[in-house]
């Protein structure tokens, strides 16, 4: 197992325990779950990236704000772990919403931490960020029982690491718990 990944294993591990405690569903406690897979089109260079990354969420009541923990893990550039690596986490918040019967929409901020490795560059570029700031935006489609697939775009800056931050497209596939008021449910 490379190093990269190694040091992502304690981000999972804390997000999936996070997601036991914000997945408990019931009337008062809607929760949102999920994955999602995306290109990232990095400032220090000209190739595109990919991320993958693991979302916990919980509604504040019946309304459509949200609270949670997200995380992402991938090679910014699109060559292999063993040349480099990024990964990051935090804390995100956000609205969540219906647009019609089958389209839903979110709009979200992620706040935390983030590290990124070039590995094989000369001279080896190790860049830390100890903020990572992301702003995202998706458009999806209801697939009903609360799964939805969404179109999602979003902009990952890390101050301290500049060649590490650029926009973001990809999929993002989850899980919204439903609730008794049925004009908010998937």
């Amino acid at each position: 197992m490379t190093k990269s990944v190694t040091k992502f294993i304690p981000l999972l591990a804390i997000l999936l325990m996070a997601s036991a405690a914000f997945g408990e569903i019931g009337y008062n406690y809607r929760s949102k779950l999920g994955f999602d897979m995306r290109a990232l089109k990095t400032n220090g260079d000209s190739n595109v990236g990919w991320l993958v990354g693991l979302r916990a969420t919980r509604f504040f009541g019946n309304s459509l704000v949200f609270m949670g923990l997200a995380g992402s893990y991938g090679a910014p550039t699109g060559r292999s772990n063993a040349e480099e690596y990024l990964y990051y986490g935090g804390v995100t918040v956000g609205v969540d919403g219906k647009i019609g019967k089958k389209l839903t929409f979110e709009l979200s901020f992620l706040s935390g931490y983030g590290e990124g490795h070039f590995l094989k560059r000369d001279p080896a570029t190790v860049q830390i960020s100890h903020f990572v700031f992301e702003p995202s935006a998706s458009i999806g489609i209801g697939l009903g029982g609360g799964w939805r697939l969404s179109f999602a775009t979003s902009y990952l800056h890390l101050p301290e690491a500049p060649d590490f931050c650029g926009p973001t497209i990809g999929l993002r596939f989850e899980h919204r718990s439903s609730t008794a008021i049925r004009e908010i449910n998937d």
